[in-house]
Protein backbone atom coordinates (compact mmCIF):
# COMPACT_ATOMS: atom_id res chain seq x y z
CA UNK A 1 0.00 0.00 0.00
CA UNK A 2 0.80 3.70 -0.79
CA UNK A 3 -0.26 6.80 0.72
CA UNK A 4 0.84 10.57 -0.25
CA UNK A 5 2.55 12.49 2.29
CA UNK A 6 1.41 16.48 2.01
CA UNK A 7 3.54 19.12 4.72
CA UNK A 8 1.39 22.32 5.08
CA UNK A 9 3.94 25.32 5.23
CA UNK A 10 2.78 28.08 7.33
CA UNK A 11 3.06 31.85 6.06
CA UNK A 12 5.41 32.02 8.66
CA UNK A 13 7.27 29.17 8.05
CA UNK A 14 7.45 30.07 4.11
CA UNK A 15 8.99 33.58 5.11
CA UNK A 16 12.02 31.68 7.26
CA UNK A 17 12.68 29.85 4.26
CA UNK A 18 12.98 32.85 1.70
CA UNK A 19 14.73 35.04 5.04
CA UNK A 20 18.34 35.08 3.84
CA UNK A 21 19.19 34.61 7.95
CA UNK A 22 17.04 31.86 8.30
CA UNK A 23 16.91 30.12 5.46
CA UNK A 24 20.06 27.99 5.69
CA UNK A 25 19.00 26.31 8.98
CA UNK A 26 15.54 25.54 7.51
CA UNK A 27 16.48 24.35 4.55
CA UNK A 28 19.00 22.44 6.39
CA UNK A 29 16.04 20.94 8.69
CA UNK A 30 14.39 19.85 6.03
CA UNK A 31 16.91 18.24 3.92
CA UNK A 32 17.83 16.44 6.85
CA UNK A 33 14.13 15.46 7.46
CA UNK A 34 13.55 14.13 4.07
CA UNK A 35 16.91 12.67 3.62
CA UNK A 36 16.56 10.03 6.90
CA UNK A 37 12.70 9.07 5.09
CA UNK A 38 14.59 8.82 1.72
CA UNK A 39 17.14 6.72 3.62
CA UNK A 40 14.91 4.78 5.41
CA UNK A 41 13.47 3.88 2.00
CA UNK A 42 9.84 5.73 3.12
CA UNK A 43 9.54 7.92 0.45
CA UNK A 44 9.18 6.49 -3.11
CA UNK A 45 9.56 10.16 -4.79
CA UNK A 46 8.40 14.10 -4.16
CA UNK A 47 7.98 16.43 -5.85
CA UNK A 48 6.42 19.89 -4.78
CA UNK A 49 3.41 21.89 -5.25
CA UNK A 50 3.23 25.06 -6.50
CA UNK A 51 2.04 28.09 -4.24
CA UNK A 52 -0.67 28.78 -2.50
CA UNK A 53 -1.37 31.79 -4.60
CA UNK A 54 -2.02 29.20 -7.66
CA UNK A 55 -4.64 27.58 -5.53
CA UNK A 56 -7.78 28.82 -6.47
CA UNK A 57 -11.59 27.66 -4.70
CA UNK A 58 -14.43 26.47 -6.27
CA UNK A 59 -18.03 26.79 -4.58
CA UNK A 60 -20.56 24.66 -6.02
CA UNK A 61 -24.00 25.37 -5.82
Amino acid sequence: MEYTLIFNATTADVAQGQDPATAPAYWAAWNAYIGAMFGAGIVKSGNGLQQRAAGSTHAQG
